[in-house]
């Protein structure tokens, strides 16, 4: 297999790294934003820096109630994303693993809110997302074909990641680049492809996992409780193709709180599941690929529906 080949899937990680943090707390948590997908598990072996640009754009038209079912409030928003990502491969090992750290720089440069009649816009340096150390090894299984660049068999992916509250964050508006929390996010993925069959070079299942604890917010005194997000795809290897399905569901497992006071008599717990294709091309000569990625909410609670596409450029620099 040729390592350049392989490296290049593996940009498929910088476009995962921007904050999930887009509006008011307690209706978002600090995933990354729109969620992993395809190839989350890999590392390019190959040390160096690898970029990646990502243009895309999320709306909601409806707001759930702790419920889930829609409340009788208009809640209509428009944002726009673009962001910048970094990532830098170590020259050395560590038991056999490759050792990576990366970093999102993200500015919305449109949002737009309309709730209950109350219109606002607003743009803005988004907070800092970073894999602050990742580690990943191939543990299993053949090397791949040159026109599948990823291993055979099973690798895992181990990380700690932040958010860095380095946006522009304003408590007067309904969305607000930054939310002036800290987040703590260890997490961790497993990509398993299997060998060619009469489908194409083989097919990928990656499951990724997060946990997010978010710090308090000093200036509202609001706690948001801790989330787990379940990200994951299915796709195959045709080619310098790659096509499947992506989706996530997250729950928040404790009560956000005003100092001692659980928020609406019920902890304003969110939840969110949703879904959508992703496709992507890899162009050796360039050592780069091209991802497009859409995501519907098919069901959300204390949260409105999104309705979410990025595209994505990666490339080793």
């Amino acid at each position: 297999m040729k390592p350049i080949t392989k490296a290049i899937a593996a940009l498929s990680l910088a476009t995962t790294c921007a904050s999930g943090a887009y509006a008011s707390e307690g209706l978002f948590y600090g995933g990354p934003a729109g969620g992993t997908d395809i190839g989350q598990a890999y590392l390019p072996e190959q040390s160096g820096f690898y970029g990646a640009f990502m243009l895309g754009g999320l709306s909601t038209d409806k707001m759930y109630g702790n419920d889930a079912k829609r409340e009788n409030i208009s809640a209509q928003s428009q944002i726009g994303m673009m962001l910048g990502a970094l990532e830098y491969v170590y020259p050395f090992k560590l038991a056999g693993g490759t050792i990576a750290t990366s970093a999102a720089f993200d500015y919305l440069p449109y949002t737009h809110a309309n709730i209950s009649g109350e219109s606002q816009y607003n743009a803005g340096v988004q907070d800092l997302y970073m894999d602050v150390l990742s580690w990943s090894k191939h543990l299993g299984g053949s090397e791949g074909t040159p026109h599948s660049p990823l291993p055979y068999g099973l690798t895992v992916k181990l990380a700690y990641s932040m958010i860095v509250p380095i946006g522009e964050y304003d408590r007067s508006k309904i969305i607000s680049p930054g939310h002036n929390v800290f987040f703590f996010i260890p997490n961790a993925s497993v990509s398993y492809l299997t060998g060619p069959s009469i489908l194409g070079d083989g097919t990928e299942f990656t499951v990724s996992f997060f946990y997010d604890i978010a710090s308090r917010n000093r200036a509202t005194n609001y706690s948001s409780g801790d989330v787990i997000d379940f990200d994951y795809a299915i796709s195959e290897h045709i080619g310098l193709w790659q096509v499947g399905v992506t989706g996530n569901y997250a729950t928040q497992i404790q009560d956000d709180h005003i100092g001692d006071t659980i928020v609406n008599g019920n902890g304003n717990r969110l939840g969110v599941a949703a879904i959508g294709p992703v496709i992507a091309y890899a162009i050796p000569a360039w050592k780069a690929m091209i991802k497009f990625k859409y995501q519907y909410s098919v069901w959300q609670r204390n949260r409105p529906n999104e309705n979410l596409f990025i595209l994505t450029f990666a490339k080793a620099l």
